[in-house]
């Protein structure tokens, strides 16, 4: 029996978006679910912490049926990743708050807004190491996945059957066991990449042309 446990949902949870029922896990019906908006996952619901799903949470076991997928084949070797230069590839860093716009990454001065030029409108500095006794955050520049995202990067993208995938989004799938893939062809949002695993389930949308 898979140890659904060694399974990291966190992976594919959304970090920094500005949906925030998306940064963490949730339980429906028995099941686990994860998503960052371009990948979701299903597992059996082991018990490990998750939130409980609300209205704002997508019905991810409708979505599964809304798609059809072909046969299923290994994933090819994938180009190697270009490591994130904020995280130097680790998918965590630390982060200051910016003192001179408190985080805001702007500032109004009289009725005219600014952005922050000393953080470049980020309202916080990122740095690959913390200092000893802080606690570090999953990397907001490469949303956690530890490489760079720039579809202009050699092997960024993948082409599986007649569909393109960033090729980040597929790398997350290589650690789960008995990984098998299939392509779910059609006019988008329905393009995907349907993909099995012991325990589980789950869904990598496609690149829209």
């Amino acid at each position: 029996m898979t140890n659904l446990t060694t399974i990291d949902l966190e992976k594919f949870t959304a970090v920094g978006d500005a949906r925030p029922h998306l940064t963490a896990p949730w339980r429906a019906g028995g099941k686990l679910y994860a998503t960052n908006g371009q990948s979701m996952v299903e597992i059996d619901d082991d018990g490990r912490q998750a939130v409980d799903a609300s209205k704002d949470h997508p019905d991810c076991g409708s979505l599964f049926g809304m798609r059809t997928h072909g046969e299923f084949f290994t994933l090819p070797e994938l180009a190697p990743k270009v490591p994130c230069k904020v995280c130097r590839g680790k998918g965590w860093c630390y982060s200051e708050t910016c003192d001179d716009c408190d985080g805001k990454g702007e500032f109004m001065h009289g009725t005219f807004e600014y952005e922050c030029k000393r953080c470049d409108g980020e309202g916080h500095f990122y740095f690959a190491s913390a200092p000893e006794g802080e606690p570090e955050s999953r990397c907001p520049a490469c949303r956690g996945l530890g490489e760079e995202i720039n579809s202009h990067n050699p092997g960024a993208t993948t082409t599986l059957g007649n569909l393109t995938f960033a090729t980040r989004l597929l790398r997350m799938l290589l650690p789960l066991p008995g990984i098998k893939v299939a392509c779910c062809d059609g006019a988008p949002p329905y393009a995907s990449l349907w993909f099995e695993f012991d325990g589980g389930r789950g869904l990598v949308m496609a690149i829209r042309k």
